[in-house]
């Protein structure tokens, strides 16, 4: 369902219905199961390096440049998180596709409401 590259040009892959996400080289090369998350669904990279993982449900999950699961970003307020994207501060931006609405988390995870950091 959702797509991102890390900053040397790797292609991640979530299989919404293999509750995977799948690495792939800049040359296509299928790497591997990089992750097991529930049903997930919008992927996106923070400056670090870590990969945000938002699954069907309430969640988003943060996994370190190798793979590591760290613990979830946010689990606030959130309802069916899919499309992910961050801001040039490190603000997180999520779509809720179980209500309509998108919401913003600071760097830290907290949920600062919608669509309006301070």
């Amino acid at each position: 369902m959702g797509l991102a590259f890390d900053a040397t040009g790797n292609l991640y892959a979530a299989n919404f219905a293999g509750n995977t996400v799948r690495k792939f080289s800049p040359n296509g090369t299928d790497l591997g199961i990089f992750a097991i998350v529930t049903r997930p669904t919008g992927l996106a990279f923070d400056a670090a390096g870590n990969l945000y993982v938002a699954n069907i449900g309430t969640t988003i999950q943060r996994f370190s440049p190798n793979g590591t699961q760290l613990t979830p970003f946010t689990s606030l307020a959130l309802n069916n998180p899919e499309g992910l994207a961050f801001a040039s501060l490190g603000f997180l931006y999520a779509a809720n596709h179980g209500s309509n609405t998108s919401q913003v988390s600071s760097p830290t995870g907290l949920l600062r409401g919608p669509l309006s950091p301070p």
